[in-house]
């Protein structure tokens, strides 16, 4: 009887416990997110040539539910996996922190005409997040992060997650959030925790 309770009960714990340390480190961001220290502008000349697309709003902020869900539904199905989730995710964190503190970096942010929802949303987005903290992109990061496991527990979901991690990718530089060196920092970093923890848990 208790075993059966326990069975039950523990896949849920465990996503809550993903859950809580994705929380964890939104707040980490919030508290390093801000202009008292020093920081860079990680500009280069292609950005000026990416146009702003403010549709891309909702890919952009969809990554909320989408990391959350997937994480739970990933350790719910495969408990295996919930040690390397955990690890890292918590590496990854640490290292962002890491790069937000002491790499500071700054983007220059358009001002956005509230015309359509699309522009509305883009706007609270833009007045919600301080411009700091742009490189290695987090949105990033942790989508490809999710997308990996996701796409190791549920091998058919290869293409529509592959085109859903592009259209977040893509909308952190359309939405005027990120620089392009920020998304390969964010990919960069996503593949080394991801094989690196694999490999070794």
């Amino acid at each position: 009887m208790v075993s059966n309770i326990l069975s039950f009960i523990i896949p849920y714990i465990r996503s809550l416990i993903v859950l809580g340390l994705i929380v964890a480190t939104s707040f980490i961001f919030q508290v390093v997110n801000n202009a008292n220290r020093s920081y860079r502008i990680l500009k280069i000349k292609f950005d000026e040539h990416i146009p702003l697309i403010p549709v891309f709003i909702y890919p952009y902020i969809s990554f909320l539910l989408f990391i959350p869900v997937s994480l739970m539904v990933i350790v719910k199905v495969r408990p295996d996996l919930f040690l390397p989730v955990i690890i890292t995710f918590t590496i990854a964190g640490i290292i962002c922190t890491l790069f937000f503190y002491f790499f500071q970096t700054y983007i220059e942010k358009p001002e956005i005409e509230a015309i359509f929802h699309a522009h509305k949303l883009l706007k609270k987005v833009q007045d919600a997040v301080e411009p700091y903290n742009c490189f290695p992109s987090s949105h990033v990061l942790y989508t490809v992060l999710t997308a990996f496991f996701l796409v190791t527990v549920f091998p058919a979901l290869f293409i529509f997650v592959n085109i859903y991690t592009f259209l977040v990718c893509a909308s952190t530089v359309f939405v005027k959030q990120h620089y392009i060196l920020d998304i390969f920092g964010g990919l960069a970093l996503a593949a080394l925790m991801y094989f690196t923890v694999i490999k070794l848990v």
